[in-house]
């Protein structure tokens, strides 16, 4: 079984353990020691699958010390030597995706530390961006997480920097600074909506682009609004966004944190239709984007009528997620956890749980901590 297809089915453990294998196979193969700008680029790959698995998998211990002994990442010997005024001189050979996944683990999570490195990032897209406008490089839009290549166009790079104001915005909500958060979002929303306003003439997927990330950011502020529970102010928020079941759904916990629970049933309350709709869309992934937001309204009602006091509702409306093979942990953790509420000894009842998984297409799982056997 390849690599790609550990992955898909969710294999894990053994996806780490593969991608380990062919790092090391790459340094037996090569008696020199020396590798070419390629080869480091696909073992840095293999280093960022790798550092993904075992994340996924929750062994901390080990991605936290596998991260840290890969250094800086940054350094100047993981650049491109050269000609001064060659465009490829200075720019890092590392992956993209592996150095921006890997601050988070060497800074050990949310601290001012990562802050600092997603700002010496940002500093050295805004760079590349230039560079590349500079010498006029186009590139065609990739997938990050398997770049192959070095120099990118500078559309790439702004897309970068404009991710990592998310990530900034994101490590600071996660070390409670809501306030200087959200002051980061709201100048970010309104440097996007003056540029909209101010772009003229600009080609349609410029505008599209950029409108699809001022909603982006328009929900990370109402979704941070409802974290410090400013239901009105995340409504405001909301509110501005396109008419979709993504805003009905965040509307909807408003209610939910207001202890509104008719507002919130009759929001997460969805046609036959619209179930038709969300689970016919196909995705990358075993499990399509439209299926996890259908997973989250249905979620979402089992807390409603949980607290309404129907247990047993509450129990078979998540029953329902795993029958139409959307499995996801913390659904899973929810079953157990009323499992547990209805059944003095719930162990055979999890176990009648892990084969509904299996049944419903799962052949593995991440972690099994979500079935709460221990």
């Amino acid at each position: 079984m390849s690599l790609s297809e550990l992955i898909s089915r969710k294999l894990h453990i053994l996806a780490a353990e593969r991608a380990r294998d062919e790092i090391i196979s790459y340094r037996s193969q090569n008696e020199t020691g020396l590798f070419s700008i390629s080869e480091c680029i696909e073992i840095f790959n293999l280093w960022y699958i790798r550092l993904t698995c075992l994340v996924r998998t929750r062994y901390a211990k080990v991605f936290h010390e596998e991260a840290r002994q890969l250094g800086d990442l940054s350094s100047e010997y993981l650049r491109i030597k050269g000609d001064p005024k060659a465009r490829e001189t200075g720019t890092s050979i590392v992956p993209w995706s592996l150095r921006i996944f890997v601050v988070k683990l060497q800074a050990n999570g949310d601290s001012q530390a990562g802050i600092a490195r997603f700002y010496a990032l940002a500093r050295e897209a805004r760079i590349e961006s230039w560079k590349a406008k500079e010498t006029k490089i186009h590139s065609i839009p990739i997938e990050e997480d398997n770049s192959r290549e070095i120099c990118v166009s500078s559309e790439i790079w702004d897309g970068r920097l404009r991710k990592l104001g998310v990530y900034i915005a994101a490590t600071l909500i996660g070390m409670h600074d809501y306030t200087a958060a959200i002051s980061l979002l709201r100048q970010m929303y309104e440097t996007l909506q003056d540029k909209i306003n101010n772009m003229g003439e600009g080609t349609t997927d410029e505008i599209e682009s950029n409108k699809a990330f001022l909603y982006e950011i328009t929900q990370i502020i109402g979704l941070t609004y409802l974290t410090i529970g400013d239901t009105l102010s995340a409504r405001e928020w909301f509110n501005g966004m396109p008419q979709s079941a993504n805003t009905r759904l965040n509307l909807a916990i408003c209610s939910m944190a207001d202890e509104d629970w008719a507002a919130a049933e009759t929001a997460l309350t969805l046609s036959d239709e619209e179930v038709g709709e969300l689970l016919s869309e196909r995705g990358e992934s075993h499990v399509s984007q439209s299926k996890l937001l259908l997973a989250e309204f249905i979620n979402n009602m089992s807390i409603v009528k949980l607290h309404q006091g129907h247990v047993d509702q509450s129990l078979e409306l998540l029953g329902s997620i795993i029958e139409k093979g959307i499995v996801i942990s913390n659904i899973i953790f929810n079953i157990s956890t009323l499992l547990e509420l209805q059944h003095e000894n719930s162990s055979l009842a999890k176990a009648k749980l892990m084969l509904k998984v299996r049944e419903n297409g799962a052949i593995a799982m991440p972690t099994y901590s979500c079935f709460k056997t221990a």
